[in-house]
């Protein structure tokens, strides 16, 4: 069960400014989460070897370009662009 200290902790360590309701909801879902790990905790892995890479047991598509988006196509609907590539604001300040 999670308390609501320890959502007003999660809020201030994340910076959140919530309403009661969302903070209502975010320990309901919190709660959901925390639950299905709970439940894996219980599943005996006794002799199941761990796994450290999936790479190996998954086949993984080839990564091949198909139906590529010629770049006058994409660049007409952006506000600004500069040599084919999109220009925005600047978003890092330059202290």
């Amino acid at each position: 069960m999670v308390s609501e200290t320890e959502i007003e902790k999660l809020c201030k360590l994340a910076d959140l400014s919530l309403t009661s309701e969302e903070k209502k909801n975010t320990k309901t879902h919190l709660e959901v989460v925390l639950n299905a790990f709970r439940e894996l905790q219980e599943v005996d892995t006794t002799g199941v070897e761990p796994m450290y890479q999936i790479k190996d047991s998954i086949d993984f598509r080839k990564d091949v370009p198909s139906n590529q988006l010629k770049s006058e196509k994409f660049l007409k609907n952006v506000c600004s662009e500069v040599d084919n590539y999109i220009e925005i604001s600047q978003v890092v300040a330059n202290d």
